[in-house]
């Protein structure tokens, strides 16, 4: 223990939303106070909760030098950091500027340019650390570093697939594709990986975040658009390091993990009604095709409440499968008729939804119109950066500028809402060159910093678009790509583009992973392509399987929408025979039927911000003891419900851990008494799913329980 030498004690505060939402049970009121010697201090929270201990072969602040390139192929990045210099911080001062302020400065004897400075204050819900490096132009590379614990396990990390817990590696911050099989033992990833890194890795991701949920009671958040990392990967301490060194912006609270994830969920996510009386299909191929597919539905008893046309705007054929013509605008040759059909599925309590990206192909005709007005990104030259994207190319709309982004949010409004289309993906922004540029650039830190701002500029652009229309709770977009502020934009995620294929990698458990690991990080209202979407024949092509047994997990999700693929011909879909017509009949139905508590738990998201899909120890504080994998691939669904997806190809039971509670198993009626592990039953439509024996649903759960045709 250090010994205190003018101790800094700051004041309680009580915390504040001012979001306009009730407000939350309160994090721990904010506090810290700084111990110090004459060659170490520590700064602790709450009075005994350490989070920097700084001293002699464990500074808390390294700074260093090097070069990063970048070589982007369709939204893949190949990322070479080289690291030149580094150079830790011994020496240090401290001065207290109030009783809620502190300073503390730092350099190296052997460079009198290596001045660090952080700033630690308090709002009304967290301690904050400002500062840098006095000379950025010199060291712009900043390591920052926090004490850490053999046992402690860590969460976040924005969207992350593979591990839930994330302790043991390090995770870049820098939005792109997810990868395909994303494993790099797997031969095939390496295969993959020749066409510009298309194979991933662990960490890459859509949504990076340097933010994470400790279990030691804290959560800490920088913000940041500069290229960087969350580096958990000593035992002894957890390092954000960023490229942003002379402009830190952390807030760290602390509090049970219920509170805090509820202090992270700060955004409004909209789930319309209409979308939890059904399943919404996923169907291309022009408007006789859908029709067919949808009579079919009906026919067979599946509980439709829309359908999801990607392809409104027309097809394009690439290599890659069939793509949709990146021109946003009701092509009428492909769907004739399609303004009074969707009229006449209305009337039917069926909505219409599609698709939309920030990119525009430049062979349609609304680049061709526009193309002199300034709303695209540029080169250095000037010109409009044009992207292979597969198969054709586009240009990007230049979302930081304001007239380029209120023009984007027009033709939404003129072109699908006006049209009457209820919903729609929006889609990628995970793809702008670290050279490009935008007209907005002089808000930027640097010009690479638009690449990990542009996932929350293309959220904002369409909200602005739902908002201006009027229309915010009844239409339903969904994005994928993000950052620290794409939550307050984001209607919903879904979790991106998975394989058909039943890897812990890459296949169905990384949607589970994918919904917890985004609702530590702030956006707890998330959904995924039932049955997966990358095909690859012969590799990995969609069984009737894996088409069910994603189907039967997403029952108990917020939104249940199929997608038929990047090769809708090789995959089992919904339509292939009358067995699964009768099994997805069955599960729709059981879906429409837990509508009422999904709404409850959408009411409850609203008003205390906890995520509908949740990991267990948000309750259960004392999962976090002793965690294993179990705990990353089950989850609560609101409060009462224990869902664990089958996940094993073949496999006809679950191993999964309860937590302490009764449980009782939703289809046999069965009592269990947590905490312990259990084995149970999971034939083919009967995963894993059990409910708290006091709910106050127990009778819709025996409900849904009986739906069995």
């Amino acid at each position: 223990m250090a010994v205190r030498q003018s101790p800094l004690l700051v004041p309680l505060a009580l915390l504040v939303l001012a979001w306009g939402q009730p407000p939350v049970d309160a994090v721990l009121p904010p506090s810290f106070r700084i111990e110090q010697t004459s060659d170490s201090f520590r700064l602790l929270l709450q009075d005994d909760l350490l989070l920097i201990d700084h001293g002699p072969g464990h500074e808390a602040v390294v700074l260093g030098t090097g070069t990063t390139t970048f070589k982007e192929t369709t939204g893949n990045f190949i990322i070479n950091d080289t690291i030149t210099e580094r150079l830790p911080l011994s020496s240090f001062s401290v001065s207290a500027e109030s009783e809620s302020a502190a300073t503390v400065t730092l350099w190296s004897s052997t460079d009198a340019e290596s001045t660090v400075t952080l700033r630690f204050s308090t709002s009304a819900d967290s301690v904050l650390i400002g500062g840098g490096a006095a000379r950025p132009e010199r060291f712009d590379r900043l390591w920052l570093r926090l004490h850490a614990e053999p046992d402690e396990t860590v969460f976040g990390g924005g969207e992350q697939y593979t591990f839930f817990n994330l302790r043991g590696r390090d995770y870049p911050v820098w939005t792109r594709e997810q990868g395909i099989l994303r494993d790099p033992d797997n031969p095939l990833t390496d295969i993959i990986s020749l066409d510009g890194g298309a194979g991933g890795d662990y960490h890459t991701t859509y949504w990076p975040e340097a933010s994470f949920l400790s279990s030691r009671g804290y959560y800490f958040r920088s913000v940041t658009h500069e290229y960087g990392a969350l580096q958990f990967s000593s035992e002894e301490r957890h390092e954000l390091y960023t490229q942003s060194a002379g402009a830190l912006d952390v807030r760290v609270a602390a509090g049970s993990p219920l509170q805090l994830v509820q202090w992270a969920n700060t955004g409004r996510q909209l789930l319309p009604d209409w979308a939890s009386e059904g399943v919404i299909l996923g169907l291309e191929g022009g408007t006789e095709f859908m029709m067919q597919r949808y009579q079919q539905a009906r026919d067979a008893g599946i509980k439709v409440a829309g359908i999801w046309i990607q392809d409104w705007s027309g097809i394009v054929n690439t290599a890659f499968g069939e793509r949709v013509f990146w021109n946003w605008r009701w092509n009428e040759t492909h769907y004739p008729g399609l303004d009074t059909v969707i009229q006449t599925l209305k009337a039917d309590g069926v909505r219409l939804l599609a698709y939309i990206n920030p990119y525009l192909n430049i062979d349609g005709d609304i680049y061709q119109n526009n193309r002199d007005m300034g709303y695209f990104l540029t080169d250095a030259s000037g010109a409009e950066y044009v992207q292979d994207f597969g198969g054709f190319s586009c240009v990007t709309v230049d979302l930081l500028s304001e007239p380029a982004s209120a023009w984007y949010e027009q033709l939404i409004r003129t072109n699908m809402l006006d049209l009457g289309i209820s919903g729609w993906m929006a889609d990628f922004a995970e793809y702008v060159p670290v050279d490009a540029v935008s007209a907005g650039a002089a808000a930027l830190s640097s010009p690479a910093a638009l690449h990990n701002t542009f996932p929350a500029l293309w959220g904002r652009a369409n909200r602005r678009a739902v908002t201006a229309a009027g229309k915010e709770d009844d239409t339903l977009f969904f994005v994928r790509s993000g950052n620290t502020e794409q939550a307050q934009h984001a209607a919903m995620t879904w979790s991106g583009d998975q394989n058909v294929d039943w890897t812990t990698t890459d296949g169905l458990v990384t949607t589970v992973v994918s919904a917890l690991s985004l609702a530590i990080a702030g956006c707890g209202l998330n959904h995924f392509d039932i049955g997966g979407y990358t095909t690859q024949r012969p590799f990995f092509v969609r069984s009737e399987e894996l088409l069910l047994r994603s189907a039967e997990y997403a029952v108990f999700t917020p939104v249940m929408r199929t997608h038929e693929g990047n090769r809708p011909d090789a995959n089992v879909q919904w339509y292939s025979n009358e067995r699964i017509l009768a099994a997805f009949a069955r599960l729709s139905r059981q879906f429409a039927a837990l509508a009422p508590y999904t709404r409850a738990a959408l009411a409850e998201y609203g008003e205390s911000h906890t995520p509908l899909q949740r990991p267990t120890f948000l309750h259960y504080p004392n999962e976090l003891s002793g965690y294993t994998n179990l705990t990353g691939y089950q989850y609560l669904y609101g409060r009462d419900l224990l869902v664990a997806p089958v996940y094993e190809e073949g496999a006809q039971s679950r191993r999964l851990r309860l937590p302490e509670d009764s449980w009782v198993h939703l289809w046999t009626g069965e009592q269990w008494q947590g905490p312990q592990e259990v084995t149970v039953d999971a034939p083919l439509g009967q995963p894993p799913v059990f409910y708290r024996a006091d709910s106050e649903w127990v009778e819709l759960f025996k409900q849904i329980s009986q739906i069995t045709e």
